[in-house]
């Protein structure tokens, strides 16, 4: 016993040192919630959603993050996030509170996408960094972060924060929850703030409809309830290219 809480202890500082690379479906509330917390850094979990409709090269979408005055990148060469995952990496910060310029780059040829994107980060605190956009459309490439909040919701409900990364369908969009409530419109890099929501059969289900209040997609994502989510819709991979092959990856605190 004492040799298995050993090696355990011993496998979290690990993970602690190194950061933790989050793929996988499912996985992703497990890894935050099992990551070490140290008091001196800001966790950033990166989700990248730039496309390329009908491409054909996954590499052409990878991108590097920078951030602060760091010379090496926070992230390299991550690829389009098709699940609710997200590779972890510690960024640390000169005080409690900190704003840190962020900077992404096409791993490919190092071309700048999105620079001088500043955002207040505070140590301890975990953090979604979102890349969006459409590759070759400079005025669509966007860069977002969203703290990991709690927002307590209560028994028998769920707290969700929907973003919009679909740069190439009909916008606004509506969402419809379970074909009834309106819980938001949102144009593209738009974000709902904060909803509570019932969700049905430990899910939540959307659908997408355009201004007509035609239903573009139907979408849904697991959920456990009294926990708080990152909602993000995608597409469902780097060159879809049809709005029926949209997804919704739910984030867990």
């Amino acid at each position: 016993m004492k040799w298995a809480l050993r090696g355990q202890l011993l496998a979290l500082l690990a993970l602690s040192l190194s950061g933790c690379d989050c793929e996988g479906e499912g996985y992703a509330s497990d890894c935050l919630l099992s990551y070490a917390a140290q008091p001196d850094v800001a966790r950033i979990q990166f989700l990248n959603q730039l496309a390329d409709p009908g491409g054909d090269d996954a590499g052409a979408v990878e991108i590097d993050l920078f951030a602060g005055t760091r010379s090496d990148a926070l992230f390299t060469g991550r690829g389009y996030t098709t699940t609710s995952a997200g590779a972890l990496a510690d960024l640390e910060l000169d005080g409690n509170t900190q704003r840190v310029a962020f900077e992404t780059r096409a791993s490919a040829d190092g071309l700048t996408l999105v620079s001088n994107r500043s955002f207040e980060l505070a140590q301890d605190t975990r953090y979604v960094a979102l890349a969006t956009g459409t590759l070759g459309r400079t005025e669509s490439y966007g860069f977002l972060v969203y703290p990991h909040e709690d927002q307590d919701p209560p028994e028998d409900r769920v707290s969700i924060r929907f973003v919009n990364t679909l740069s190439e369908t009909i916008q606004p969009l509506s969402l419809v929850l379970r074909g009834v409530t309106d819980l938001a419109q949102l144009g593209f890099g738009d974000d709902s703030g904060y909803v509570r929501v019932d969700p049905d059969r430990a899910e939540i289900e959307l659908e997408l409809r355009d201004g007509a209040a035609n239903t573009i997609a139907t979408v849904s994502c697991p959920v456990d309830e009294e926990r708080t989510y990152l909602g993000v819709l995608a597409y469902a991979a780097f060159d879809t290219v049809d709005d029926d092959d949209i997804r919704l990856f739910c984030h867990r605190r």
